[in-house]
């Protein structure tokens, strides 16, 4: 390799791990609120845990739906900012899949033969959401959870250091 060309590489590099650095912030405000956040965050997974010995009503899932939409909507910033909101909404629309299919397979469920299980739990969220969100903007929020998701894969804390630039690619 010439020196212009490893000269090149490791200029590219150099840029990447600039550019890499744009989508972190690093600033005191949010590692001073990592604490708070986790609190937060614990307070979000006990307000939505579905309990799978009991029946899927709206109104069981009425609480876990407001706390889910008041997260994405803005109303828990600074220490919970919406992308907490869309991890959580995807992980939740996940245990309600699983739930409405062990109450299906237990016959304590009553399904079309024609719906699909995720569209049982659509409807199910959107029922109990005070003001039911549009079906195209809400599944664009479950695929946001989604890319979310994969991108701090098991530590949902680390969105704590995805700044709000990195917050739109999703």
């Amino acid at each position: 390799m010439s020196t212009e060309e490893n000269t090149s590489s490791e200029n590219s590099h150099h840029d990447e791990d600039i550019e890499m650095l744009d989508y972190f912030d690093t600033s005191d405000n949010e590692s001073a609120t990592w604490e708070p956040t986790f609190t937060a965050w614990f307070s979000l997974l006990g307000s939505t845990r579905i309990a799978p010995n009991l029946p899927l009503t709206v109104q069981r899932l009425a609480g876990a739906v407001r706390a889910l939409d008041s997260v994405i909507e803005g109303k828990a910033e600074p220490f919970l900012p919406p992308r907490f909101g869309y991890v959580q909404l995807f992980d939740f629309l996940e245990s309600l899949k699983s739930n409405i299919q062990l109450h299906n397979y237990c016959g304590s469920i009553d399904t079309k033969p024609h719906q699909t299980i995720a569209a049982i739990a659509y409807e199910l969220y959107r029922n109990a959401q005070d003001t039911p969100t549009a079906t195209g903007r809400w599944r664009r929020f479950r695929l946001v959870g989604g890319r979310w998701k994969d991108a701090i894969r098991s530590s949902p804390l680390l969105l704590l250091a995805f700044s709000k630039t990195a917050a739109s690619f999703a």
